[in-house]
């Protein structure tokens, strides 16, 4: 569920949800369960690994059965199993992520390659920008190659 939702920037509520019917030649399309009032629409191209994932598990989610809470004290206790190894120490994992931080992951790669917001938000079922913003986190070196493209 985690790969799933970096791969594909998906809520953990709509990363369940996904069936055959959702995969339309070779886009993932469905109505976010948060946002479906809004007449939001997911449509994305799979990329190689979400595509991957979900040939796992012949494109139904339903096999996942985790709540939320289970499936985020799964991931602090994978991230303090992770930080305590000594070969990972220097990769300063932190220790309180959340289902959140892997559709943040995704956003926020999307952001840095460049992708054209109109795309990012259709790909995760988000309509306005304001609502979208507050996923992104970009990072340093990031911020520095884009004031390279204005002064060089």
């Amino acid at each position: 569920m985690i790969l799933l939702q970096c791969f594909t920037g998906v809520r953990f509520d709509d990363i369940k949800r996904i069936r055959p019917e959702n995969i339309e030649s070779d886009f993932l399309i469905f109505k976010p369960k948060k946002t479906e009032i809004f007449d939001v629409e997911v449509e994305q191209p799979l990329n190689r690994y979400a595509k991957e994932l979900l040939e796992e598990v012949n494109y139904d989610t339903s096999c996942y059965k985790l709540t939320n809470q289970a499936h985020n004290r799964g991931i602090e206790d994978l991230l303090k199993i992770l930080a305590a190894k000594e070969e990972y120490k220097d990769l300063k994992f932190k220790t309180d992520h959340t289902s959140h931080n892997f559709r943040d992951t995704f956003i926020s790669l999307a952001v840095i390659k460049g992708v054209n917001w109109k795309s990012i938000l259709k790909w995760v079922g988000q309509s306005p920008y304001s609502i979208m913003d507050r996923y992104i986190h970009l990072t340093e070196p990031f911020e520095e190659s884009e004031m390279k493209k204005m002064f060089g």
